[in-house]
């Protein structure tokens, strides 16, 4: 397959081309599998190989048919993409919202303008509002010929049933440790830095790749040692969320959390007290992480999320 895709994306394109030669590709996709996989890689290499012209014989668009050329310029007038819109005040809204189904319904609705395929891309699926989704159902359940519409899921359990009976799931799954630090040294990584921006990563190769490549490995060295002075009370809650909301504030949370449920799950298995807290403590980490985006003081959220860090015992270790 493409060089551009990795193998475990590369295997269900293939699938996909094969389907498509046959005749036998769904209406409705949702590909689902959790951040740091490439599902919108995959969705990138399906949208141009369904509207290229000359595909090559791995499935490859060829990059300079008129399609492709409408398509890589931004302007293919029947590829559509739903999602999130913009807030007022520059930040991204959650959902996707009813108003936004409803303007798209019509465009699959009507005669594509080039011929071919007419594809929409609703991405995330999982951020349809109820309403937006039933109002996406009967279009999913009889759509005009021609038609493929690609929902993308990062939570697929939160992808309301109906909608996915009504479509063709296509699960990305993590590939094993060993073939995801196999691909990683391949892109040029050493195996120490390697495996540890996998466990970084949480074992998602793609997202691993791009920690690596920053200044991830270091930053998490640096968080580290700064929930350790907080634990020991020489550093405030306070200081650090200013530091910490003036770079990467998302990604410093995340590193908390995994700290968190390193360190202290191995006891808390046994102690139930101490599950709770760390169970209530991550929960409170994660809405707090999920609020960042919104006009809410991300400085006075950090700060309380930090002032109940587990505790010492976590770090002293």
């Amino acid at each position: 397959m493409s060089e551009a895709l990795p193998p475990w994306l590369g295997e269900i394109a293939l699938a996909l081309d094969q389907r498509l030669r046959s005749g036998g590709l769904p209406h409705a996709l949702l590909i689902a599998g959790p951040r740091g996989l490439g599902k919108r890689r995959l969705v990138d290499w399906l949208v141009a190989r369904v509207l290229c012209m000359a595909p090559g014989p791995d499935g490859t668009a060829c990059g300079r048919c008129r399609e492709c050329i409408l398509r890589l310029a931004g302007t293919h007038p029947d590829l559509w993409r739903t999602e999130p819109q913009e807030r007022a005040d520059g930040g991204r809204r959650q959902e996707i919202l009813i108003d936004q189904i409803r303007e798209l319904i019509p465009h699959l609705a009507a005669a594509g303008q080039r011929g071919g395929h007419c594809l929409a891309i609703v991405d995330p699926a999982d951020r349809l509002t109820p309403s937006a989704a039933n109002a996406f159902l009967k279009t999913l359940e009889e759509p005009a010929p021609r038609r493929l519409l690609i929902l993308v899921a990062d939570e697929v359990e939160r992808v309301p049933a109906t909608v996915r009976s009504r479509c063709t799931r296509i699960e990305v799954r993590t590939p094993s440790p060993a073939h995801a630090l196999s691909w990683l040294e391949e892109q040029g990584l050493d195996g120490e830095s390697a495996r540890k921006a996998l466990e970084l990563a949480d074992g998602q190769p793609l997202r691993a790749l791009e920690l690596a490549r920053g200044d991830a490995l270091a930053l998490s060295a640096a968080v580290a040692s700064e929930l350790s002075e907080l634990a020991r009370g020489t550093l405030s809650a306070a200081a650090l969320a200013r530091d910490w909301v003036a770079d990467r504030p998302e990604l410093r949370m995340r590193l908390a959390e995994r700290f968190a449920w390193r360190w202290l799950r191995p006891r808390a298995l046994t102690d139930p007290a101490l599950f709770s807290k760390l169970e209530a403590w991550l929960a409170e980490a994660e809405r707090v992480r999920q609020e960042l985006s919104t006009p809410l003081r991300a400085e006075f959220l950090i700060a309380g999320v930090l002032a109940r860090w587990p505790g010492p015992s976590i770090l002293d270790r």
